[in-house]
């Protein structure tokens, strides 16, 4: 395929050290807690036709950058 990202699967208990840690990590970013680690998605949506189709097309072959 065309994706180049990377994915790692870790196994341990959801109480580990290391699991706590991720988790409150995630949390924090997801709730933009101590800071704005995400924006509002209505500040930069826009509605386009075009895209739409880029989109698609995207899609359905595999090359896109996401």
């Amino acid at each position: 395929g065309y994706n180049l990202e990377t994915d790692a699967e870790l196994i341990m208990p959801n109480t580990a050290p290391q699991a706590v840690e991720m988790n409150t990590y995630f949390d924090r970013l997801w709730n933009n807690q101590d800071g704005m680690y995400t924006l509002p998605l209505e500040d930069y949506y826009t509605e386009s036709f075009l895209r739409n189709i880029l989109w698609k097309i995207q899609e359905k072959t595999g090359i896109c950058t996401w």
